[in-house]
């Protein structure tokens, strides 16, 4: 059965008669919107779960071990004996005589007068003493022959001089020194040191090294090659008038 509302054209149902005389309360609507928004973010978080990847949990690394490989000692290797070379023939030449001149004279008051002191032997006398050092030689045919040291050059009388200590000359004190040095290859000394001094505190040692750098002797040789290694001993005098 369909009815005609009055003051227009048109039938209406029954059953909508009633719901167009009463429209949708507004909460209503917004019951629905809410609903709607809830459903829509739970379906969006469930699709993110169901396709987000986690990152896998970091496991720890396990602790380093350090090993230490000991290396095995290397047994000692056997000592070679060592043979003694054969003694060397040494050749000494005849003593040379010694000079005995003027000793040093001076006066506090002049320029000292200076000559040859007493003495100052390098070949085996009783005043000087010669330390022979065995010196490897080339191989040859027979025992070589070793030449010791000879005077070349000595102190000029203005540097003997020179040297003679200022505190001595001044108390008028007398004395002497002993030199020990090594003859280099080319007849210069080298490596001195006082061995005595007499008296001592009175610069004798120190002036018998101040004359050591003047001094020259022929090297020590050894079948006719020139060597170092000859030790010299001299001694010195230091007188006044």
């Amino acid at each position: 059965m369909m009815m005609k509302l009055a003051g227009g054209a048109g039938s209406v149902h029954p059953l909508d008669f009633n719901n167009r005389k009463r429209p949708v309360p507004r909460w209503v609507w917004l019951a629905v919107g809410a609903s709607l928004l809830v459903h829509g973010a739970a379906g969006v978080w469930l699709y993110q779960q169901r396709f987000e990847l986690r990152a896998p949990e970091a496991t720890p690394e396990p602790p380093t071990t350090i090993i230490e490989i000991m290396q095995r000692p290397r047994p000692p290797e056997p000592e070679v004996a060592q043979t003694q070379p054969p003694p060397t023939a040494i050749h000494r030449p005849a003593p040379n005589p010694v000079q005995r001149g003027k000793s040093w004279r001076s006066h506090p008051s002049d320029t000292p007068s200076v000559g040859d002191f007493d003495p100052i032997v390098v070949a085996p006398t009783p005043g000087a003493v010669v330390e022979p050092q065995a010196q490897p030689a080339a191989p040859s045919v027979g025992p070589p022959v070793i030449t010791n040291p000879r005077w070349i050059a000595r102190p000029t009388s203005d540097q003997m001089a020179r040297a003679y200590p200022d505190r001595a000359m001044r108390d008028g004190t007398e004395g002497s020194a002993t030199l020990q040095c090594s003859v280099t290859a080319r007849g210069s000394l080298t490596g001195c040191s006082v061995m005595s001094e007499t008296p001592g505190g009175h610069g004798f040692g120190r002036a018998a090294m101040q004359l050591s750098r003047h001094f020259r002797l022929s090297p020590r040789t050894v079948n006719g090659q020139a060597v170092e290694g000859a030790v010299v001993t001299i001694p010195l005098t230091f007188q006044l008038n």
